[in-house]
């Protein structure tokens, strides 16, 4: 599983765990922590969380409002509001594009029973998790859930 978090509590917790579940990739992209550092323009990311108990032990990120009401209301009892605003970014346009001064962020899920999303700006990676049959979601052809400061 990949867990992506913006919280520097969060951040020490995994590192401080050595044999947890979780090492770095290595890869990042970035955000705005709150709306008085982000762009008029920014959106706020839901961040969901299914605990083992329903058999997922996730988190899941959106900031397509419509989407975070409907994982609410579809999935009640399994996906948990944690945040309404883990972090900021901007968002593509509907064909996937994002600003001349951003990069996409492409969003995969591993579709399974025990649910896992990952995150990653990295073309490379991008095109392992394609081969690895993981599902992209997004817009446009490309699947862009999110735009990054370059």
């Amino acid at each position: 599983h990949y867990f992506v978090t913006a919280a520097p509590d969060e951040i020490a917790a995994l590192d401080a765990a050595v044999d947890g579940p979780f090492a770095r990739t290595g890869y990042f992209f970035y955000a705005y922590p709150g709306p008085a550092a982000a762009p008029a323009n920014a959106q706020p990311v839901c961040r969901f969380y299914a605990d083992a108990t329903v058999l997922i032990d996730s988190h899941y990120f959106s900031a397509d409002a419509a989407e975070c009401q409907y994982v609410r209301a579809r999935w009640p009892g399994i996906w948990q509001l944690e945040q309404t605003d883990a972090f900021y970014v901007q968002l593509p346009d509907a064909a996937g594009r994002c600003a001349a001064d951003m990069l996409p962020v492409y969003r995969f899920f591993n579709n399974r029973r025990d649910a896992n999303h990952r995150y990653t700006a990295d073309l490379s990676v991008r095109r392992s998790m394609v081969n690895r049959g993981w599902v992209a979601e997004g817009n446009g052809a490309a699947a862009v859930v999110f735009c990054t400061p370059i």
